[in-house]
Order: C-alpha cells, then sequence, then structure tokens
C-alpha cells in the first residue's frame, strides 16, 4: 500500500505558516480613512455574505517549486466552504487534486485523487474522505479557508495606497498594507479556533521574513483581490512563498454538505494508512 502524505496540499500551509505578521514597507505615512477602507473590507465581505474564490500558492526552493491552485465558493459569516484544490510539483510527474469542505466547523478533505500515480488502499477507496476538527487538528492535515482569511484585514494597522487596476472588469484601488494578526484575532466575535487556524499562516516565526501584503478593493468597498508574499531569512535552505487570492461573484450561491458517514473515516484512522 503506498504512503499517503497527510495533507497535501499541507506544505504550502506548513512553510507558509512560518510568515510573520508585516508590510510591503513604503514610506507613505498611513492616514485613518485609508486605515477604515481596508478594515471595513472584511465587514463588506460578511454583508454580501457568499464569494467565488481563485487562489494560488507558490513555494520556490532551490530544489523544487510547488504551485497549488485553488477555486470554489466561500461563505464568509459560517465560514462553509466548497473548494477542490490541484498541486503541482509535490510528486514528480503528477498532480495532486484533493476536494475540500468546510461544513459547521468541520474540514473534510476527499483524497481519492491525492497520488494518480498508484493506486489506492481498499481502505481509502471505500472511504476517501478524512474527518477534521479544530481547534488541535496540526495545519498539515488539510487546507485553508481563504474566504477566513480576510479576517487578516481586521489588524491593519498601516496603509498606502498604490494606484489603480482592472480585475475581473471591475476597477480597484490598490493598498499596501501591515497587520497585526493578533489584533485581527481579538476582533473575531466568534468563531475564534476557525480564525486562528485561517491566520495561522501569516504570524510571527524566529524564521521566517516579513510578509508583504496588499489589497485591492472595489469601490463598494468589497475585496476583489489580496496578495501574500515573503522569502525566508536565516539558516537553511531559503525559500520564498507568495499566495494570491481573487473574490468576484459575490452572492453567488453556496451548497456543500457533509460527505455521507459511511465514507468518512477519522484523521488517525488516516495516519495508519501508511506503507506496507
Amino acid at each position: 500500500m503506498r504512503y499517503l502524505r497527510m495533507g497535501t496540499i499541507g506544505l504550502v500551509v506548513a512553510t507558509a505558516a512560518c510568515s510573520s505578521g508585516g508590510a510591503d514597507a513604503k514610506s507613505a505615512e498611513s492616514t485613518p480613512a485609508a486605515i477604515s477602507v481596508v478594515a471595513r473590507a472584511a465587514d463588506a465581505a460578511d454583508a454580501a455574505r457568499t464569494a467565488r474564490v481563485e487562489a494560488e500558492v507558490v513555494i520556490e526552493t532551490t530544489s523544487r517549486t510547488t504551485t497549488t491552485r485553488t477555486e470554489g465558493v466561500t461563505d464568509f459569516r459560517t465560514g462553509n466552504a466548497s473548494l477542490t484544490s490541484s498541486l503541482d510539483g509535490l510528486l514528480p510527474g503528477a498532480t495532486s487534486d484533493t476536494e475540500e469542505r468546510f461544513v459547521d466547523g468541520v474540514l473534510y478533505v476527499d483524497y481519492l485523487h491525492a497520488d494518480p500515480r498508484t493506486e489506492l488502499s481498499s481502505e481509502l477507496s471505500a472511504r476517501p474522505w478524512v474527518r477534521i476538527e479544530f481547534p488541535g487538528a496540526p495545519l498539515t492535515t488539510g487546507a485553508q479557508n481563504f474566504g477566513d482569511q480576510l479576517a487578516v484585514l481586521r489588524g491593519v494597522g498601516k496603509v498606502e495606497e498604490a494606484g489603480t487596476e482592472t480585475i475581473r472588469g471591475t476597477g480597484t484601488t490598490r493598498y499596501l498594507i501591515e497587520v497585526d494578526v493578533d489584533a485581527a484575532l481579538r476582533k473575531v466575535s466568534s468563531d475564534r479556533a476557525r480564525f486562528e487556524h485561517a491566520l495561522s499562516p501569516f504570524k510571527t516565526s524566529r524564521i521566517g521574513g516579513a510578509p508583504a501584503f496588499a489589497v485591492w478593493l472595489g469601490a463598494d468597498g468589497l475585496p476583489r483581490r489580496m496578495t501574500m508574499s515573503r522569502e525566508s531569512s536565516g539558516a537553511g535552505d531559503p525559500y520564498s512563498v507568495s499566495l494570491r487570492i481573487d473574490y468576484f461573484d459575490f452572492g453567488t450561491r453556496l451548497s456543500v454538505h457533509s460527505p455521507p458517514a459511511d465514507r468518512v473515516m477519522s484523521v488517525e484512522e488516516f495516519k495508519k494508512l501508511g506503507p506496507t
């Protein structure tokens, strides 16, 4: 039986988790009005309720580049989401595909096509969904909810307006921002564990360099794009991480539900599917 890495896109999540809250270092002085505009973007998304998301995470090291592309629909209020991800560069000559469902605070990941090079075990073929609950689940056990990651804007501290751009036919203003993740989490009204998980890739680490954040807002105050990039610092294999999330089709319908119970296994059961 083949070895299944716990969380095909876990490399992206775990590596990005070495980030620290920071900014694209620019000299322009923030204004209270600009800070308010950016901070309210998360509330504007909540008011719209749902949106389609397309995200791309690229990790480059001296030995390889991995790219994860995710698309789907997210609910900013409940945290529910239906997503599909495709990862290139982790498995030689193969693309790893997963489906992720966030339902009522629980993450379900379908690993049926996680490694197309080899046949699946009979256990995983019968029960391809892994149930992951928070808090307490390691970051490497699954995906990130890119809708929930907008909550980082609630901790914005410095803002610089950086021009305009049209994204998917919508005119936007680009802002370079500095954020305080702990401040953002203090402003979360509920589901603290959910947002701790979502914002953990942006938290401080002794080995990570300061990330550069940017957000593009439409005239309606809705976030249309958010990016984060950084490079490692200190000893070890150098690497860089870049994240881009697009939000569009606000108010689109989301239909997501838990998989059938007889098609689901626990994290502990999944971990037992090791090499023979």
